[in-house]
Order: structure tokens, then C-alpha cells, then sequence
């Protein structure tokens, strides 16, 4: 049986965003009608559950996180860190969401593009999402499944 409900990814999203992001400043995230996809990271969970998780998010959050993460300043980023940065978040978050799925599973290497990608491919359904303000910039954790 599947525990991947809304509660356990906002739950997953929580942990990651404050162990990897917020260090001692307590929870940075606040529930949002925020959407963006400026930024966005997929990785594949294949295996007896099979599904996509997606992370989306602002140039400008996705900064802040690289900033967050790897203690730089805004001028010192590069693409390429704002890249590994966010690809390490989905990654984080996609082997999170693997623990709470059933079976055996392998998780893909993360993707990670910028610009207007709504979702997986055409024969995914949306399973879960979870909206986000952090640092007053959107985020949004959407899971995909095939559908039933």
C-alpha cells in the first residue's frame, strides 16, 4: 500500500528544504496558491511503483536554494550550480518519496531545464501536489503517476 499522501510530501518537503536549506532558521516553508516553472527538476522512479517527481520553481528561488545550499553569493552562481543545486533537491526528494511507495525501485538521474514544462509526459496523471512559498518565491512538489 502507497503512503504517498499530500500530508507525507509536504512532510518530505519540509524535512529537505530544512535540513538542506534553512539550517537554524527554523521552517521556510508556508502553504501557497503560488505556481512557477521557470526552473524544474524531474526524476524517474521505476519499478513496482513506477512515477515522476517534479520540482518546480522561480529563477529566483531556485538562487536562492543554490545560495542556501552551497554557502555562495548571488554573483558567485553559475547555470551550471543552480542546475546541480536544484537537481540535488529533486533528488533528495524523489529517493524520500521512493521510501513510500511499494517494492523494489530504482531512481533515475535527475533533469534539469528551464522554461514552461506543465508536467511529464502525456500519459502521467497528477498523483499529489504540494504548493510552497519559500523566501516569498514558488515552489511547487508534484508527483506523476500512470494512470490506473
Amino acid at each position: 500500500m502507497t503512503l504517498l499522501t499530500t500530508e507525507a510530501v509536504a512532510q518530505v518537503a519540509q524535512e529537505i528544504w530544512t535540513a538542506l536549506l534553512a539550517g537554524d532558521e527554523g521552517s521556510p516553508l508556508l502553504p501557497g496558491d503560488v505556481a512557477s516553472n521557470e526552473v524544474v527538476a524531474q526524476i524517474h522512479i521505476s519499478g513496482e511503483w513506477n512515477g515522476t517527481v517534479c520540482l518546480n520553481c522561480s529563477n529566483l528561488a531556485a538562487r536562492h536554494a543554490t545560495s542556501a545550499m552551497f554557502g555562495m553569493e548571488d554573483a558567485e552562481l553559475t547555470d551550471a550550480d543552480i542546475k546541480d543545486a536544484v537537481g540535488e533537491l529533486v533528488n533528495v526528494m524523489g529517493g524520500n518519496i521512493k521510501g513510500l511507495v511499494e517494492g523494489p525501485s530504482d531512481l533515475s538521474l535527475p533533469k534539469v531545464s528551464e522554461g514552461p514544462v506543465a508536467h511529464p509526459a502525456g500519459r502521467l496523471e497528477l498523483a499529489q501536489e504540494v504548493r510552497f512559498s519559500w523566501m516569498a518565491e514558488p515552489v511547487v512538489v508534484s508527483i506523476w503517476t500512470a494512470p490506473a
